[in-house]
């Protein structure tokens, strides 16, 4: 019987194999540019809100050890007690948030003397009679024995600061009795 293919060893149809040539290129890394994005996002917003939280921190108040005004800043309105010294609000009628907060040996135009809860207190906060009946008094006969009057400016007068409403309902019913003053004084006008 003759071979199909002619003479000697049978050829490959496909032609002679070659050698394997070693590997192909290596496969292409996988970047994940998501992930990288992501991060890129993260450290950017880490990074803006510790510059937000630092200059928050630097605008904001400080006691001393004592517990008095240290360093002028803003002071949450939550915040303010007895004996400290700060910038009235421009218009404290319509609310505010926050005070400057002065300490009191520097230039300022109120200090808070005397706080106490509001006697009864419902989620209501009181109307003005109630407060004239409650807090007037309160405030008036607690001055006479908590302010050096001698440290008192001539125009100064007494006030109080009383949450608003939406304050009030949330259980805030502390009345802050304070003195004002249109023009600046220094000093601590609260008895030691």
């Amino acid at each position: 019987m003759q071979n199909p293919y002619g003479q000697g060893q049978p050829q490959n149809p496909y032609g002679t194999p070659g050698d394997p040539g070693g590997y192909g290129p290596p496969p292409k890394k996988k970047t994940n540019k998501l992930l990288i994005i992501r991060l890129v996002v993260l450290v950017a917003v880490l990074a803006i809100g510790g510059i937000s939280y630092a200059v928050k921190k630097h605008n904001d108040a400080d006691r001393g050890a004592d517990g008095n005004i240290s360093k002028q800043g803003n002071l949450d309105a939550f915040s303010i007690k007895v004996n400290d010294c700060y910038e009235k609000p421009k218009d404290a009628l319509t609310g505010f948030d926050s005070v400057k907060a002065i300490p009191c040996d520097q230039p300022h135009s109120a200090q808070v003397y005397y706080s106490f809860v509001y006697p009864n207190a419902t989620s209501v906060a009181p109307t003005d009679d109630q407060l004239k009946t409650v807090v007037d008094p309160q405030c008036t006969d607690t001055a006479k024995t908590k302010v050096d009057e001698s440290k008192v400016p001539q125009d100064a007068m007494m006030n109080y600061l009383i949450p608003d409403d939406n304050a009030w309902k949330s259980g805030h019913h502390d009345i802050l009795c304070v003195i004002e003053n249109e023009t600046d004084f220094s000093g601590n006008v609260v008895k030691s």
